[in-house]
């Protein structure tokens, strides 16, 4: 019922954008589009995927070291399958958390490396724009200004979140007392602190979970960029400095839970982000970046079907590979050394 309704309202607000930008769709019957530039942006699209997928390999390796490269990029082409047919952005992540948990890793840690997954790319796509913002400060009229310093806003705000949930040991322990009277709750309070700790021990794998995720939303704005040129040629006035600063924000409603991530709100988002430094219509380049999209989602499809016995062995084969410390030891292994109640980032890192 919720995801009826939740498709209605994606398909009444892109019927709504189509409707007012019918105008700019006609133009388009009527003019040549560059197709090499197309054929370029499919391509850097999907090279993008492999930046995102090599991202969570990274990070779920912290976790659990049995978890292969090739198996993480397989994971991820079927988690991409899925968020593009499941309501809301985070439909791909339950699934690769479902199969990841079949392999014996526990749900909570692999919902945990989601979560990290996701908050980097949120933090990457509000530094590309904040850093954009910085360098288009003077020229920018006042609405792009606001827009400029909302973007500062929610950045200061992501990095203060993340310092104090993976830097400070005391707010796990005060989340462990308060749920020590529901056992679940403990359960999970008790694998997320766990995570914490072993994330805090490899800041290498953040700090390079964080730089790949800056290089796929510049990757993103770059196929953004090459598609208004290749549609609206010497139309397009918004030069590419202006779509590192409005493309990024654009991107931020595709996490809103609406079918295909943020159907017809990222649009409309688009249509007037990109209005205010003279884009054409961006709503009609982010529709032609959704058809990129689906291109690589039938690639996943490929994929899914042509590893389906794969995905039927992966829990017997992780089976016969040795067990792993869990997070647990990690964690106790920890606290056998004297640190701060407070502890900043150890020097060591890396995967």
């Amino acid at each position: 019922m919720v995801h009826g309704i939740l498709g209605v309202i994606g398909l009444g607000l892109l019927a709504m954008v189509l409707w007012r930008d019918r105008a700019s769709i006609r133009e388009l019957a009527d003019r040549r589009v560059d197709l090499r530039m197309v054929a370029f942006s499919l391509l850097l699209t999907q090279v993008n995927l492999f930046v995102v997928f090599g991202r969570w390999a990274i990070l779920v390796r912290v976790l659990d070291r049995r978890i292969s490269v090739r198996t993480s990029i397989f994971l991820g082409f079927i988690g991409y399958l899925f968020n593009l047919a499941i309501p809301g952005a985070v439909g791909g992540d339950v699934v690769k958390a479902a199969y990841l948990s079949r392999m014996q890793i526990k749900r909570t840690q692999a919902i945990a490396s989601m979560i990290m997954d996701r908050v980097l790319g949120l933090l990457g796509l509000l530094m590309l724009a904040a850093i954009a913002g910085a360098l288009a400060w003077n020229p920018a009229i006042t609405e792009v200004r606001r827009l400029i310093l909302a973007a500062w806003a929610m950045l200061g705000g992501g990095l203060f979140l993340v310092t104090m949930l993976f830097a400070c040991e005391p707010i796990w322990n005060l989340a462990l007392r308060a749920s020590r009277f529901q056992s679940r709750w403990s359960n999970i309070a008790s694998e997320l602190s766990a995570m914490s700790s072993t994330y805090r021990q490899r800041p290498g794998a953040i700090l390079m979970g964080l730089v790949l995720s800056v290089l796929s939303h510049g990757l993103t704005v770059l196929v953004f960029f090459l598609l208004g040129n290749a549609l609206f040629g010497a139309r397009m006035a918004a030069t590419l400095g202006h779509h590192f600063l409005m493309v990024p924000l654009t991107l931020l409603t595709m996490a809103v839970s609406l079918p295909f991530g943020g159907l017809g709100l990222s649009e409309e988002a688009g249509s007037h982000l990109l209005g205010m430094v003279g884009h054409p219509s961006g709503a009609v380049v982010m529709m032609a970046l959704r058809v990129l999209m689906i291109a690589c989602g039938l690639e996943g499809a490929c994929v899914y079907l042509l590893g389906f016995k794969e995905l039927r062995t992966l829990t017997a084969a992780a089976g016969d590979l040795p067990t792993s410390p869990t997070l647990e030891q990690l964690v106790d292994d920890q606290k056998t050394r004297p640190r701060p109640a407070c502890a900043g980032l150890p020097a060591r890192g890396g995967p």
